[in-house]
């Protein structure tokens, strides 16, 4: 097998399947290492058996061994390896919570553009409407 780069998609045959890993054949001298939890129910029963092909992505080589996942999990990854990811095209799950500058996303859409405040009829009535502020949305 040539020289992977990481995010380099490949399929490949199980050949073992342990306690926390999956052994993949890469046709080379060595084999590939998948997280088994990645294959692994509720239950704690794992999908796949020897035999099953299965297409992964690289991720990097780490104490001589090569690593490799079917998909990212958001919450078990740093900022580098999502960027990572990202350029090379390795999905990525997870839920979105805030975009690039700090906004969080919420499942709102605005219904009105302006603020709605008390009229001044209403505040002569009831003084502390003055600082009462409407803002109507619904949910996407």
């Amino acid at each position: 097998m040539s020289r992977l780069t990481p995010g380099q998609e490949i399929e490949a045959v199980v050949v073992a399947v342990t306690n926390d890993c999956v052994f993949i054949d890469l046709n080379a001298k060595s084999e590939g290492i998948i997280d088994k939890a990645e294959f692994t129910d509720k239950e704690g029963q794992c999908s796949l058996k020897e035999g099953d092909k299965v297409k992964a992505f690289f991720t990097g080589e780490r104490g001589g061994e090569m690593r490799f996942t079917t998909k990212l999990s958001a919450d078990k990854t740093d900022n580098s390896m999502l960027e990572q990811a990202w350029q090379s095209g390795i999905p990525v799950e997870g839920k979105v919570e805030k975009d690039f500058f700090g906004r969080v996303n919420a499942p709102l859409r605005a219904v009105n553009n302006k603020v709605i405040v008390a009229s001044d009829a209403e505040v002569e009535r009831n003084p502390r409407a003055r600082s009462a502020k409407l803002r109507i949305a619904e949910l996407v």
